[in-house]
């Protein structure tokens, strides 16, 4: 490989993506799975037109300064990493002492007491968005993702812990007075 052969940083630092006419690009990869082979590069395109694009990928650059960046790349974006969640990406909804930030994880987490913990972004999207997350479990609740509209109201991946196994289905939501969402199955029905 390129960083067995040391032509590479063991890092990844060295590494840039450029247009065919030289414009550095914005990047991101998750250091986690880099030199395995499931490495995966995400790079911001400004545009794509029809026919044929040429991005380039340089290395080699020992001294070159890290600068894959999700914040760059991508509309929001969060790893975790912080000892808090960001006021600056997100808002709060329900009980926030549900709401964890911890090793790289986001813990929501209920109990009979303390029902639900939500979050939304505080950055509205008005164009096609491609939502990535990796939801680890739902033990004793559901576990949502997806998209509202200004009234709270749209449709969310969810996973529910059923006591037996972790179900995914599809769920509308509504803005609710007692909770911060309501979620009424849509796919698989429950008939």
């Amino acid at each position: 490989t390129k960083i067995a052969d040391e032509k590479m940083r063991i890092d990844g630092g060295d590494i840039r993506f450029t247009t065919a006419s030289g414009t550095q690009l914005s990047y991101w990869f998750d250091p986690a799975t880099f030199n395995t082979t499931s490495t995966e590069f995400w790079v911001k395109v400004p545009t794509l037109p029809l026919g044929v694009t040429t991005l380039y990928l340089y290395y080699g650059n020992p001294s070159a300064p890290f600068v894959a960046s999700g914040d760059a790349t991508f509309e929001l974006f969060d790893d975790f990493e912080a000892s808090e969640l960001s006021t600056y990406k997100w808002t709060r909804c329900g009980d926030i002492s549900n709401v964890e930030v911890s090793g790289g994880y986001l813990y929501l987490k209920s109990s009979v007491a303390n029902k639900e913990g939500v979050i939304y972004s505080i950055e509205d999207f008005s164009t096609t968005v491609i939502v990535e997350a990796d939801v680890l479990n739902a033990l004793n609740g559901k576990s949502y993702l997806g998209f509202v509209n200004s009234t709270k109201k749209g449709y969310a991946t969810t996973m529910e812990y059923t006591g037996f196994a972790n179900v995914m289905k599809m769920s509308k939501l509504e803005s609710d007075v007692t909770y911060c969402q309501k979620l009424t199955d849509v796919s698989p029905s429950q008939n």
